[in-house]
């Protein structure tokens, strides 16, 4: 049984009542699970508390019980911060295979959540998260602190 915080990655439709729900939670990083009926409702960059029992002969898990474990107060009234969601959840979903439980990216993604919901400058923020998931990776640290260190200098005047 695996009681644990997670983050929903994408949700695919499976068969009539069900869907595959892939997430990344805290405690085992990248995992599948069946959802069955529709007393779950999952979205993209949710951040959920679950229960979900595995088979032993499935790589499955079953969701038994979610409850939300961050409710967001302007995600789901503004369609900006939706498609930065959608953005950000799809990057995720694409660069996180594997089921290696990594404490800091669940933490920086439960803190992408938070900026994306309360900040009130939303303009920069899928880019900022791209610098800082990649720098996360271990890819270009060094250059992108230069890079930012240059935002304050025009490189670009279109008068």
């Amino acid at each position: 049984m695996l009681n644990t915080e997670a983050v929903v990655l994408a949700i695919q439709p499976y068969k009539d009542n069900a869907s595959i729900v892939h997430l990344y939670t805290r405690e085992q990083g990248r995992i599948q699970c069946l959802s069955y009926g529709k007393k779950f409702r999952f979205y993209p960059l949710t951040w959920i508390d679950i229960i979900a029992k595995q088979r032993s002969k499935d790589s499955f898990f079953y969701i038994t019980y979610s409850a939300l474990h961050f409710v967001p107060q302007q995600l789901s009234e503004s369609p900006q911060r939706q498609s930065i969601a959608l953005f950000v959840s799809e990057v995720l979903y694409k660069t996180l295979k594997h089921p290696m439980q990594d404490e800091q990216v669940f933490q920086f993604i439960c803190q992408t959540i938070q900026r994306i919901d309360l900040s009130d400058s939303i303009e920069t923020i899928h880019l900022d998260f791209l610098k800082d998931f990649s720098v996360l990776l271990g890819y270009g640290g060094e250059i992108l602190e230069e890079w930012s260190n240059l935002k304050s200098i025009e490189l670009f005047n279109m008068r």
